[in-house]
């Protein structure tokens, strides 16, 4: 592992901030992109959602600066019961331990910083740094939980930091196409770490806790924009799989174990519809497809012969978006929209994503633009995520994989985003 870069790209990420405790993926970048629900693979007429989700329509921006800021915050807890039976049969069967753990993660700040440089000609270039992604729970100890006796306090942090740079081309008057290399930086902090092989003693089995870990990766984003008409757009948009270098726990519990926790970010298609045809609107539609089912750390699931945790095991997943934004006066502009994703957690495996709650299917956006000058701009928007749960059993450790016992978890999860744009034309 380059030492330098980490540490430099480190000092990046917290400074950014970058804990995004929305999900794994973060649908939209930037107020105007959230404000509705996530869209713009096919309409970004600002640079954050542009660089982030539709690469080649930097040629259609101008040369600008933006800095944006989104407060996170989200509502998630986890009910639990099980048969004290199963863990101890000299208990009497029927003995039920239940419980609510309440997640106490604080809500979270999330600056992007993003830079579009258009000399006018053929060629245009961007620059951007933002977090990208994560998930988070820190449950504390709950003596009526079956989760808290079985693991104690359950607290995990995945942040996710990405730097890229873009050089998008204008081919015809018609076609424009962009490639952006990207470098990340990530942390995990797993408490308990339940991907490390456990302690087994009288105790029973005991997994290890230390502070993060951090790894480096990288990837590649290709997008493409087709101007059909002058009021018909199309774009496509390939991120490939962010590949990272295994996240390394060494000296666990100060017991000279080392560890090492593999965990990619997944590739994506996008695709997008832009329609500019209607009096003072535009009305924007995309579509997604992420894939978890073949990405390190979510595709394996349930306990290995030495009790560790193979992974999430979580589906690939779908995602549609509606936008539609309404010109108001020459300064004054609303959006709003709607966006749907499936499921990644499985129930009959979702013991395995608590520490990841990745429910929300339902969101809404709603935002606003001002145009302060020739030469600034306002933005705001809101995200809203409607809850949502997966209910599985309590899945216990065995030599041979992890046994489902009668018993329930059940996760839930609910988002709000609230985001700040500034843009300065230069």
């Amino acid at each position: 592992m380059n030492r330098f870069l980490l540490s430099c790209f480190t000092a990046v990420a917290i400074l950014a901030g970058a804990n995004a405790q929305t999900g794994h993926v973060l649908n939209g970048a930037g107020a105007r992109s959230i404000g509705m629900a996530g869209v713009g693979t096919a309409y970004s007429a600002n640079p954050t959602a542009a660089l982030q989700w539709s690469p080649a329509s930097i040629t259609q921006i101008p040369t600008s600066i933006e800095f944006s800021t989104s407060l996170i915050a989200l509502k998630t807890n986890n009910y639990s019961e099980l048969d004290l039976f199963y863990l101890d049969p000299s208990v009497p069967q029927g003995t039920i331990l239940s419980g609510i753990l309440n997640d106490e993660t604080k809500n979270t700040l999330l600056p992007t910083f993003s830079f579009i440089y258009n000399p006018k000609s053929e060629w245009s270039f961007g620059l951007t740094a933002a977090g990208i992604g994560g998930f988070g729970v820190d449950y504390p100890q709950t003596p009526s939980s079956p989760l808290s006796l079985l693991f104690g306090d359950i607290f995990s942090s995945y942040k996710l930091f990405q730097f890229s740079m873009t050089a998008a081309y204008q081919l015809t008057n018609k076609l424009a196409l962009a490639i952006s290399p990207t470098l990340n930086i990530a942390s995990l902090e797993l408490g308990p770490i339940v991907t490390a092989t456990p302690f087994v003693g009288v105790a029973g089995i005991l997994f290890p806790n230390q502070d993060e870990a951090k790894a480096l990766g990288y990837g590649l984003h290709l997008g493409l924009t087709y101007a059909v008409n002058e009021s018909l757009s199309i774009g496509l948009l390939y991120k490939s799989r962010q590949t990272f270098e295994d996240f390394e726990y060494d000296e666990l519990n100060g017991a000279g174990n080392a560890s090492r926790t593999s965990l990619d970010y997944p590739m994506i298609l996008a695709a997008g519809v832009s329609y500019k045809g209607i009096d003072k609107m535009s009305l924007a539609l995309d579509f997604r497809f992420v894939d978890f089912s073949s990405t390190d750390g979510f595709k394996e699931t349930n306990f290995d012969s030495d009790f560790s945790v193979r992974g999430f095991g979580w589906d690939n997943s779908y995602f549609v978006g509606l936008g539609i934004e309404r010109t108001i006066s020459d300064s004054f502009t609303v959006r709003g929209g709607y966006s749907y994703n499936t499921n990644p957690v499985q129930d009959e495996i979702s013991f395995f994503s608590t520490i990841a709650p990745a429910t929300v299917q339902h969101a809404i956006g709603i935002g606003a633009s001002y145009t302060c000058s020739d030469k600034i701009d306002l933005s705001v928007g809101y995200h809203h995520g409607f809850e949502n749960e997966s209910n599985g059993p309590v899945i216990l450790p065995t030599s041979d994989g992890g046994q489902a016992v009668p018993s329930i978890t059940r996760s839930t999860l609910a988002t709000e985003v609230f985001s700040l744009d500034i843009t300065f034309k230069l």
